[in-house]
């Protein structure tokens, strides 16, 4: 009667190993890129949450609201919404590794809940061309949408 023991020998092991490698080795500059669009789409339904929540504030206060960088020169630092009074509502922390080009002012809200202009944001991962930006339009009636491509 032959005794066969059960289970994987040394060489089928070492195998394994080299073939989890190499798929590992194939998925992680995808994963990456996964990666670099879920923080772009974080940031950006931050900000849109952010000019959307200005916008109401301004008509339920009936009063200028500001949305402001927070640190007062890009947007890619955060970005705050203070009241009239000057107590902040509501400040968004940055994304990490994703830039955020706007415009040079603050976005100032009327009472009616209209923007002074419309204007336009662009997020991107620097150094990764495999993330597509995204961008942010505030247009002339107050209401922000979203997208993926170049600004228009």
């Amino acid at each position: 009667m032959v005794n066969r023991s059960r289970g994987f020998t040394l060489v089928e092991l070492m195998i394994t190993i080299v073939v989890l490698g190499i798929l590992i080795g194939l998925a992680a500059p995808a994963f990456r890129g996964f990666v670099a669009e879920q923080r772009i789409r974080a940031a950006s339904m931050d900000l849109q949450m952010a000019l959307t929540m200005a916008r109401s504030e301004a008509v339920k206060r009936n009063a200028r609201i500001e949305l402001q960088r927070s640190n007062g020169t890009d947007w890619s630092g955060g970005w705050r919404v203070p009241d009239p009074n000057d107590v902040t509502l509501l400040t968004y922390t940055p994304v990490v590794d994703v830039a955020v080009e706007g415009p040079d002012s603050d976005i100032v809200f009327r009472p009616s809940g209209r923007p002074l202009s419309g204007v336009s944001f662009r997020l991107s991962v620097a150094g990764l061309a495999s993330a597509t930006p995204s961008c942010i339009t505030l247009d002339s009636s107050g209401r922000a949408t979203g997208g993926q491509g170049s600004c228009p």
